[in-house]
């Protein structure tokens, strides 16, 4: 159900919750996507037809990789720890399924080797040719 707001270039779209509630919602005048947020300016729109881009999209891959890797750690209660590094994978946790456990341990493995890949690509940038 589409409710129009007055101008139309600003409306509400209204979407039934599972449990009987309403939910509403800004439709982008651009796409019609529903949205929470639209960002104005001379226009209203949403973020991707805006072109605007998460904090996370600026970082270089080596610096993502080592947020992700840290927010494993802090999932695993050991950042602040005695044991803070990232070179070993800290204890598993009591009442934290091994399957679970295994999975955050592979994932930070994986992440290890991206960190590794995109640290070598950015070391052989930054040495001068010759």
């Amino acid at each position: 159900m589409v409710c129009y707001c007055g101008r139309d270039d600003h409306f509400r779209v209204l979407t039934t919750d599972p449990l009987g509630g309403v939910r509403h919602w800004f439709a982008c005048p651009s796409c019609r996507r529903r949205c929470r947020i639209v960002y104005g300016g001379a226009r209203f729109r949403c973020r991707l037809c805006r072109g605007a881009r998460y904090e996370s999209q600026y970082e270089r891959e080596s610096l993502r990789v080592c947020d992700i890797r840290w927010r494993i750690r802090d999932r695993l209660k050991e950042r602040w720890g005695i044991d803070c590094d990232l070179d070993s994978f800290p204890q598993k946790p009591k009442r934290m399924h091994w399957r679970t456990y295994k999975q955050l341990k592979a994932r930070d493995e994986e992440l290890a080797n991206r960190w590794c890949l995109s640290a070598a690509d950015w070391h052989e940038r930054q040495r001068p040719r010759s």
